[in-house]
């Protein structure tokens, strides 16, 4: 007869593990969602991704060899929303990016095909099949905790945690803690082991998270704007071309890009793509220039719009601000920052405030002493007082934050008396700039 210890060790815990580790490869599915519905990928680390595929690769392996449901059914619907995550989000990162994907998933893919031919070649027994599986599994398995950690280093000279996934570490956690009481007491260092050194790992995570989390939510990591992304003269076309090329790019990279563009596309001369050099140049002469296939492809659909007459140069310098932000933001490859600062350094709109830019909302925070960094709510408020010259107080928080002290929450708020002797002094406090 079965004892009740025996039905929880076997049945429930296992069950619950499961249950957890399908959780956790859900866990980075809003995520996922909320940059392919942007078109810009932001501050999501893409490196957990190939690992999550390697990771279920390694264990679908083992729970092949040893018979286990419980281990081949989560790890099964962990592969396929792996490879989900990977192909939603690859045309949205910069070449550094899909550069160290490539590197990452060469290396599991050499590790995992190295462990197949040991096992076929060497006419392993079914035990030796099970140590060859459980060792590589959990090799990987180590990876896949750690991968989040690729971004930690960032994160601690930037002082923000956008790159790393709450929901993920806590799942990451939560599972690792489950299989390490599971592994321990059924004293199994193949499951207690890997799974206690992710569960720290993910502690560590959570607390960087934790610490820096009134930095969360920026939509761009620059402090300010590269202008020269934009081109202030020729067409809006050729402005938003321009903008898209450069997304998530360093600007010497960016600008080596988009001059091999204008070569492609026979632009040269007047320097400024047009719909029609666009809509005639080939995807795979495109993709020779450095750009991702999904830059080409949003390339390609804001040349269609307008050579269709959907958007026009006219109709776009015709559009409030309200407006423009609405019509753009419906363009794949153009989120609300790229529309703000296209709004700003393009057209030249005085009454832009881009609520979703870490500059400005540093050079807030520092300008009028705020505890942290504000959200949009607040900066609205704020900046109400600036109408009809956001824009030009948008640039006076630019500067603020580049004169900020590394540690801007320690400045005491002005006091009134202060604040009118700086606007008096010529400084932005709710006064039409001169």
């Amino acid at each position: 007869m079965t004892s009740s210890k025996e039905v929880v060790l076997e049945y429930v815990v296992p069950t619950l593990g499961a249950v957890t580790a399908v959780l956790m490869f859900l866990a980075s599915m809003p995520a996922v969602l909320r940059a392919r519905k942007s078109g810009e990928l932001g501050e999501l680390n893409l490196i957990p991704y190939p690992a999550i595929v390697a990771n279920c690769v390694g264990w679908v392996a083992y729970a092949m060899v040893v018979a286990n449901g419980f281990v081949l059914g989560p790890n099964a619907i962990g592969l396929v929303l792996g490879l989900l995550y990977i192909f939603a989000c690859a045309g949205l990162a910069p070449q550094r990016t899909l550069d160290a994907m490539g590197a990452v998933t060469v290396l599991f893919t050499v590790v995992l095909v190295s462990a197949g031919a040991v096992g076929t070649f060497r006419h392993l027994d079914h035990a030796a099949l099970r140590l060859l599986w459980g060792y590589t599994s959990n090799a990987i398995l180590l990876c896949y905790y750690a991968a989040p950690m690729s971004t930690l280093y960032h994160v601690l000279c930037e002082r923000r945690a956008d790159s790393l996934s709450l929901p993920l570490c806590a799942m990451n956690a939560l599972n690792g803690a489950l299989w390490l009481a599971y592994g321990l007491a059924i004293h199994d260092p193949f499951l207690w082991v890997p799974n206690g050194v992710g569960m720290i790992i993910a502690l560590v995570l959570l607390a960087a998270i934790l610490v820096f989390w009134r930095n969360r939510g920026v939509a761009t990591p620059t402090p300010e704007p590269d202008i020269g992304l934009l081109a202030k003269e020729g067409s809006s076309f050729a402005a938003l071309a321009r903008s898209i090329i450069g997304q998530q790019l360093a600007t010497k990279a960016a600008a080596v890009i988009f001059q091999r563009t204008l070569e492609a596309c026979q632009c040269l001369d007047t320097g400024f793509l047009t719909p029609e050099s666009l809509t005639t140049t080939d995807m795979a002469a495109l993709r020779a220039c450095g750009l991702s296939q999904r830059k080409a492809e949003y390339l390609t659909g804001l040349a269609r719009l307008f050579s269709d007459g959907v958007l026009t140069n006219e109709g776009i310098q015709g559009m409030d601000d309200a407006t423009l932000t609405m019509e753009l933001t419906k363009v794949r490859g153009l989120g609300q920052w790229s529309v703000h600062m296209f709004a700003m350094f393009h057209l030249g709109h005085p009454d832009i405030l881009p609520v979703g830019d870490l500059g400005v909302r540093k050079g807030m925070q520092w300008l009028y002493g705020l505890k942290d960094l504000p959200a949009p709510e607040t900066m609205e408020g704020v900046a109400a007082a600036w109408k009809p010259y956001r824009s030009v107080g948008s640039h006076y928080m630019w500067s603020a934050a580049a004169s900020a002290p590394r540690s801007p929450n320690k400045k005491k708020a002005q006091s009134p008396a202060k604040r009118k002797k700086a606007a008096a002094a010529g400084e932005l406090d709710g006064e039409k700039p001169t």
